[in-house]
């Protein structure tokens, strides 16, 4: 039984770090975050650290 939940545990903390699993059970009525998610396939670019070019 001990090692059941050292395993459920150690895939919770996995899936979490990896962002697969909500930290806080969502419910259908729940309110939803208002950041967008990007689509599948698709990384959104990082702000260069270089400053932009003057046309």
């Amino acid at each position: 039984m001990k090692k059941f939940v050292l395993v459920a545990l150690a895939l919770s903390a996995l899936a979490y770090a990896c962002g697969g699993a909500p930290a806080v059970p969502t419910t259908p009525d729940a309110p939803k975050a208002d950041v967008p998610a990007a689509p599948s396939g698709e990384v959104p670019a990082a702000p260069s650290a270089e400053p932009p070019k003057a046309p």
